[in-house]
């Protein structure tokens, strides 16, 4: 494997792993934070 491809693979793989921390911290983190949305909170807990 050369260079170029591993460093081209290790930029894809941090994009991603970044992205999907975003996402979990948006649908998880965020509702519980916000005390007026109850139903989030239950969404959260009993997914």
């Amino acid at each position: 494997m050369s260079q170029k491809t591993a460093t081209i693979g290790l930029l894809f793989g941090l994009i991603g792993m970044g992205l999907a921390g975003y996402l979990i911290i948006d649908s998880k983190i965020l509702p519980m934070l916000d005390p007026s949305s109850e139903e989030s909170i239950k969404n959260t807990w009993y997914c």
